[in-house]
């Protein structure tokens, strides 16, 4: 009796895990992953997101047959006027001294790329601010499937390869285009100028989406300033300490987001297995692949993830 209620205790536990690890969310047998990254104005290739024919023709990875769309384009230049002119010339008027007029908006990016406070460029190891950002949202993967005991990736009885967490291309569309008509309300002070659907890459469909950070209430320099931090922080996300800052916590917003339309709306179970092997986290995981793991969340009410659908880590 005394070992029955060992293993009782353990279970209840487990049970607890896996509704902790999904969130309190219910699992179903729809698995799949989200991938969010975001980056600065240096991975941002504009020609490449709408398809010129002139930078795209030495791409060969892309299938120009393929589902791309232009769903939002504006020029940077554009999108700094529009948000910075006026400041601009309310700060100058202020100036008796023309020396310390800023000029317009081409001369207030000079002095935002030129920013000391920013940090080093990986590739040109040059120090600035970013005069933009680009996140790559994508919904589902093409990984496939591999075999523990031989390496090999797995196949079906008609000797297709297996991609458990491939989402249709129509599902997928229709969470981006969700994500992106809700960006504007969810994100006031980060001005979209840029978004591009790809569906012709050969992976997933994904969607590259560029902005310009704003934030106002400044009382030194121009009232409206671009600055990431200050712009998060103003629209609810500031941060929760070194290892969460106002970044951290906005993606994992952001994210969330894209994830229960996947759930609500589609069905899906959303996983992201992204701890260290030896942690509890990825131990629980792990051990929910074997038959007692998937008895187990039979048992405590969540239908059962299939043997052809094990998890990948989210980006």
């Amino acid at each position: 009796h005394y070992y029955y209620w060992i293993i009782t205790i353990d279970i209840q536990e487990i049970v607890m895990g896996v509704r902790l690890m999904l969130g309190g969310r219910k699992m179903t047998n729809k698995v799949t992953t989200v991938r969010f990254h975001i980056g600065g104005d240096d991975e941002i290739k504009t020609e490449h997101n709408r398809r010129e024919e002139s930078t795209v023709k030495w791409e060969p990875h892309i299938d120009m047959e393929g589902k791309h769309e232009v769903l939002r384009d504006m020029s940077i230049e554009e999108t700094y006027e529009e948000l910075f002119g006026r400041a601009i010339e309310e700060y100058d008027a202020k100036q008796k001294r023309r020396d310390r007029r800023i000029g317009g908006v081409h001369e207030y990016m000079e002095q935002v790329r030129a920013d000391s406070r920013g940090r080093v460029n990986h590739k040109t190891r040059t120090k600035g601010k970013n005069l933009a950002y680009e996140v790559i949202v994508g919904v589902g993967s093409v990984k496939p499937e591999f075999d523990e005991t031989t390496g090999r990736m797995k196949r079906d009885k008609d000797g297709n390869i297996l991609t458990p967490f491939l989402v249709p291309d129509d599902i997928c569309e229709a969470v981006l285009k969700n994500y992106l008509a809700a960006w504007d309300t969810r994100n006031p002070h980060l001005r979209l100028y840029g978004a591009y659907l790809h569906g012709d890459e050969g992976g997933a469909m994904h969607m590259h989406l560029d902005f310009v950070p704003w934030a106002d209430g400044y009382t030194r320099g121009m009232s409206v300033q671009t600055s990431l931090s200050k712009a998060l922080s103003q629209q609810g996300c500031k941060s929760e300490g070194w290892t969460r800052n106002s970044h951290v916590v906005w993606a994992e917003r952001e994210r969330n987001f894209i994830e229960s339309i996947l759930e609500e709306q589609y069905g899906y179970t959303v996983i992201h297995p992204d701890a260290a092997a030896d942690s509890p986290e990825r131990r629980l995981y792990d051990w929910l692949d074997t038959d007692a793991g998937q008895d187990c969340i039979k048992k405590s009410g969540y239908v059962a993830v299939g043997p052809q659908t094990t998890v990948t880590i989210v980006d």
